[in-house]
């Protein structure tokens, strides 16, 4: 193996670099670094655990650390490194500590010494075992693997649970005290979990270029494990499947990732044949392709966006599919709206992504107390400037997110209905398990077509 193609190295190039969340550049970077099979395998691994579990391996860095680590470089090779000591039965210590600090060489600047020492002695002071009690904070549960530590690590879990959770776990203290707050320890424990688990591949069917069933066969008779969903679109792909331009279909737009809960909260706007339907928050185009595929390649879709890098790719995606989309790159003043009536508008807006944290990892190091007031103040600007410019007297609203927090959710929601004269059709809050991610969504309309439809 060259240095260059060091899945370890490409690793921390990733989390050191610009460009975006380390996890989206990495099958372009994978492809210039040559990685291929195993190797690609292990660096995808390494990457998605030391940002699953950056917090936790925090905890036992600073335990072993003399001084405080301050370097972000120094910070993200101690993660490196404890991570495979700690989750990853596959690789021995030696070679963890051993080849991640010969990675990490163009990134430590003369502090290798450091990272050597910190490593060397979590290793020495700790041991495969177990107790009853998690009070004294010298234990962890790490993928079935339980160690003990010959000091404390995390807060005392009677006396502070919510911090415990929170650091053993790897979530944010300041979001785990709410969750504890607004559904209870115990489902909060449940939830962060529930995030901490690999998410499946989740599929939804392009309805226009094939059929479930198919689709289905295909992979399997590619040696994958399927299995088809709640939605008559859906298909779940489980266990290893390699990269996902390389699956049956894809290249044909048959098509696209999508999580059963995105395409569920779709559903719920009840899109249909020779509706005029607008995407306000269309990148990167998932829902304005599953409302045009419901609606059996009939309605007229426009998806619109203020990034109109993003909204290029959506594009691209539109011609693999076979879509006709029209796109409309917003001011930010929305003074170019795309003119109307509409009958259906998606805002898909944007979120802390509390609900998909086991599928954006990297949100979990960017949020912070203020994150849900500031994604709050990004939503009512874009209730208080754009919807005056899309509602008619027949337009329902789709009121959507990836979070699981009740002020960008039911209460944003609720405040849409209010200022707007509108009401509720339907709402429903995904829970993450161990197959979906979580989030939320509300169907909106004026008080007649409620009434039209059965609705009180």
């Amino acid at each position: 193996m060259t240095t260059d193609s060091c899945p370890r190295k490409l690793v921390l190039e990733l989390l050191l670099g610009e460009g975006g969340p380390p996890s989206r550049r990495f099958p372009a970077a994978a492809d210039k670094a040559g990685l291929e099979g195993p190797d690609r395998a292990l660096a995808r691994r390494l990457l998605s655990g030391v940002l699953r579990h950056g917090i936790t391996l925090d905890q036992i860095g600073r335990a072993y650390a003399k001084r405080r680590v301050r370097d972000p470089a120094l910070q993200w090779v101690l993660r490196l490194g404890l991570y495979q000591m700690f989750y990853l039965d596959s690789i021995p210590d030696h070679a963890a500590v051993h080849e991640t600090l010969g990675a990490a060489q163009p990134f430590l600047r003369g502090i290798s010494g450091a990272a050597n020492a910190i490593l060397r002695s979590s290793r020495r002071g700790s041991s495969a075992g177990e107790s009853d009690s998690k009070a004294e904070g010298r234990f962890l549960e790490a993928d079935g693997k339980k160690w003990k530590f010959d000091r404390r690590i995390f807060p005392d879990a009677d006396e502070k649970p919510a911090e415990f959770h929170a650091r053993t776990l790897g979530f944010p203290d300041w979001l785990t005290r709410k969750w504890f707050v607004d559904i209870g320890e115990a489902a909060a424990v449940d939830r962060m979990k529930a995030l901490n688990k690999e998410p499946p591949l989740w599929i939804r069917v392009n309805p226009l270029r094939g059929d479930r069933t198919s689709l289905r066969r295909n992979f399997e008779a590619g040696g994958l494990e399927v299995q088809e969903g709640s939605h008559e679109l859906s298909l779940v792909v489980k266990g290893n499947r390699g990269p996902i331009p390389e699956l049956p279909g894809f290249g044909e737009g048959a098509w696209s990732v999508q999580d059963i809960s995105a395409l569920e909260a779709v559903s719920l706007g009840l899109p249909i044949a020779g509706e005029r339907i607008l995407d306000l928050c269309a990148a990167p185009g998932g829902k304005s392709f599953a409302s045009l595929e419901i609606s059996g390649g009939e309605a007229e879709v426009v998806a619109c966006d203020l990034d109109a890098g993003r909204l290029a790719d959506l594009e691209k995606d539109a011609n693999r599919l076979g879509h006709e989309v029209g796109t409309c790159i917003l001011e930010p003043d929305y003074s170019n709206m795309p003119e109307g009536p509409w009958d259906l508008v998606l805002l898909d807006v944007p979120c802390t992504n509390t609900g998909v944290l086991d599928r954006r990892l990297e949100a979990r190091h960017r949020l912070h107390r203020k994150s849900v007031h500031e994604a709050c103040t990004i939503q009512n600007l874009i209730r208080k400037k754009a919807l005056p410019l899309v509602q008619g007297p027949r337009t329902r609203f789709l009121w959507s997110t990836c979070s699981l927090e009740p002020e960008e959710n039911e209460e944003m929601a609720e405040r849409l209905a209010r200022k707007a004269g509108l009401e509720p059709v339907s709402e429903v809050r995904f829970e993450p398990d161990s197959l979906r991610g979580g989030g939320y969504a509300s169907l909106l309309a004026p008080p007649d077509q409620v009434r039209e439809n059965g609705g009180e």
